[in-house]
């Protein structure tokens, strides 16, 4: 894996782009490809390609790292071609998760919807009409005022002191205690919808962020900043094995467990 400290440096990106122009209306979706798992890459995209004739789906961002020549070849004949896809990192080095997602938001011309869905390999849209599924989830999400639906986890331990730390040296820290006997709740990273302008606004995700920990630093940016956040599972698998089986325990994390409520502010 290269080194992160070898990748362009995401502040440059940003510094060279600016913030994005204010969100007009629609969706990005974005998905992440990690890997040799050609069967991963198909059940995620396929859907995918299923929403791009929706009006408000302005583009579909397929960041790839490191993937196998099965899955290249399935990108080359089926996912380039369409309208609206943009293939990055093509042949580029192994990016971490959130350099990669850094880098697809602060690239010109940024972001310009007013919403960002992103998905994760291993989670896909399960309705056999995708497309109406998009819709649904959208129309749910300004109907409720949402700022970030997703599904929601619970850490089983409190954050440790550094993390606590990290967490009050933020400039969106609003005096919210983290420390014991505290237990946050976040959104998983497999898959969510957030709003373009909340990522802008507080410089999301930060440069320091590699992998771990991104999903439970996101959460605590929304509970601090009293952002409207919604649990929402309908009609997608997150972090699902190749049988469409979705992960528990130990895959997501021996301190982390599903959040049962059908609605969950991160509080």
């Amino acid at each position: 894996m290269t080194p992160f400290e070898t990748l362009p440096d995401a502040d440059a990106l940003y510094a060279a782009t600016g913030p994005a122009q204010p969100p007009r209306t629609g969706v990005t979706i974005s998905a992440l490809l990690f890997g040799d798992y050609p069967k991963l890459a198909l059940r995620c995209l396929e859907p995918l390609l299923g929403v791009l004739p929706c009006a408000s789906v302005a583009r579909l961002l397929v960041w790839t790292n490191a993937v196998g020549p099965d899955t290249l070849a399935y990108l080359e004949e089926r996912v380039a071609p369409q309208p609206k896809v943009e293939w990055l990192n093509k042949g580029g080095p192994n990016y971490l998760k959130y350099p990669a997602l850094r880098a697809m938001l602060y690239r010109p011309p940024g972001i310009e919807t007013e919403f960002l869905m992103h998905f994760d390999d291993d989670s896909y849209i399960r309705e056999e009409r995708p497309d109406l599924w998009l819709e649904r989830t959208l129309a749910r999400a300004r109907r409720e005022h949402a700022d970030m639906l997703g599904s929601t986890w619970t850490l089983t331990r409190p954050l440790s002191s550094r993390q606590c730390d990290w967490v009050q040296s933020r400039k969106w820290y609003t005096g919210r205690s983290v420390r014991p006997p505290y237990k946050p709740t976040f959104f998983t990273g497999g898959w969510w919808l957030i709003r373009t302008e909340l990522l802008y606004r507080h410089d999301w995700p930060p440069a320091e962020l590699r992998h771990r920990g991104g999903d439970v630093m996101l959460g605590q940016l929304c509970r601090q900043q009293g952002y409207k956040t919604l649990r929402y599972r309908d009609g997608v698998a997150i972090n699902a094995d190749e049988h469409g089986k979705e992960s528990r325990q130990p895959r997501r994390g021996f301190n982390e467990r599903p959040v049962g409520d059908d609605r969950c502010q991160l509080a």
